[in-house]
């Protein structure tokens, strides 16, 4: 089991710990969107991204850092905390983030010990996660900097899914298909909130609302 985990992510690099506090949000904000991340490769939503992460009983203080490449040579975020959480207020859309926890003691070989990182990748769709089917999965998602709506169907079941906007009041969107795999380009669509209607075979339809950000 890696020692991180996720619940949870342009902009310039923040080097110093008052530019690192522009990025951090009030940990008491009731806005936060959590995701729980025990696997990599995850897209979330580019705003109010909780990191968690697991104790060490020989750290006092935990050195957080996020970074836009795997090597940690363009650090974005580079800070102390002694909490087991950071909450990030925004993150650019469409780029893959690293991120990692270096503790404040050294092994013998003069190398930080328990630095293995975790990454993930943001959009600007937020989609509402209270409802999931287990079968046909709504992923945000993007290809070439294009927003877009995955769905991720292995199973290979029949479905209808319809998209209507909420504020135009009209379908965008609507097919009836078994493939495994299926995007739905919402780049040129307005912003705004929309209505992602899903129906499997003969079951009940799984309605999940979503919004397309400005950023």
């Amino acid at each position: 089991m890696r020692f991180l985990s996720l619940i949870v992510f342009s902009f310039f690099a923040f080097q110093t710990e008052s530019n690192a506090q522009k990025v951090l949000q009030d940990f008491t904000s009731n806005d936060v969107q959590e995701y729980l991340l025990p696997e990599e490769n995850k897209v979330v939503f580019n705003q109010n991204i909780e990191l968690k992460w697991h104790g060490n009983l020989l750290s006092k203080s935990y050195n957080l850092q996020v970074a836009t490449d795997k090597n940690f040579e363009q650090k974005i975020l580079d800070t102390f905390t002694e909490k087991q959480f950071c909450v990030i207020k925004k993150l650019a859309r469409h780029k893959n983030y690293f991120w990692r926890i270096v503790h404040d003691f050294k092994n013998i070989n003069n190398n930080y010990k328990n630095t293995e990182y975790s990454f993930f990748k943001t959009t600007s769709i937020h989609m509402d996660e209270s409802r999931k089917n287990t079968d046909v999965s709504l992923i945000p998602s993007w290809i070439d900097n294009k927003e877009l709506i995955y769905i991720d169907n292995p199973e290979k079941l029949e479905y209808a899914v319809t998209v209507i906007s909420l504020e135009e009041k009209c379908k965008k969107f609507s097919r009836k298909t078994n493939t495994e795999k299926q995007s739905i380009l919402t780049q040129d669509w307005p912003r705004g909130r929309y209505i992602v209607d899903l129906k499997i075979g003969d079951r009940s339809n799984q309605v999940t609302e979503i919004t397309l950000t400005q950023n």
